[in-house]
């Protein structure tokens, strides 16, 4: 199972889902779902596959299928309670960016989008992800030291 890119030749989904009742429509990926009290767009979690009627979730890894009722069950899916523990467990060891890998790769948030958006916003996140310099070990410890002395002298 391969994830379907938007792209120029969206014909591709036609071609998958031509037995399918309820066919893949890349604006389900701009719409939000209520989570938690939170609005987060289903593009952030769901990706198309090049099975007939089938989506993936990213986080649970699993197979959703829409086919009978569409963009609900995207929406079921992600209002579930498996996928809600499961996106709570992924954000609570959500990976720290490091002075070597910048802010992290923000091609995965704009999936689904226009591919004449892209570029766009490539550049403005291209410029977004310098990274700080690196403050040596010893100025770090100093740092500390200079604090800690600071704390003890007020008491």
């Amino acid at each position: 199972m391969q994830i379907i890119e938007r792209t120029n030749d969206s014909h591709k989904i036609l071609e998958i889902d031509k037995l399918v009742k309820n066919k893949f429509k890349w604006e389900w990926l701009q719409t939000t779902v209520d989570v938690n009290k939170k609005a987060i767009p289903l593009s952030e979690w769901i990706r198309k596959i090049d099975c007939p009627g089938k989506a993936k979730c990213i986080p649970c890894e699993k197979i959703v299928n829409y086919g009978s009722c569409g963009k609900v069950s995207l929406d079921e899916h992600c209002n579930s309670v498996d996928h809600i523990s499961k996106v709570k467990t992924l954000s609570s060891n959500e990976r720290l960016p490091s002075s070597f890998t910048g802010v992290g790769n923000k091609n995965d948030a704009h999936y689904g989008i226009r591919p004449m958006f892209v570029s766009k916003i490539q550049t403005t996140t291209s410029s977004e992800s310098t990274t700080k310099p690196v403050t040596s070990f010893e100025d770090r410890t100093a740092q500390a030291q200079v604090i800690i002395c600071l704390k003890y002298e007020t008491w």
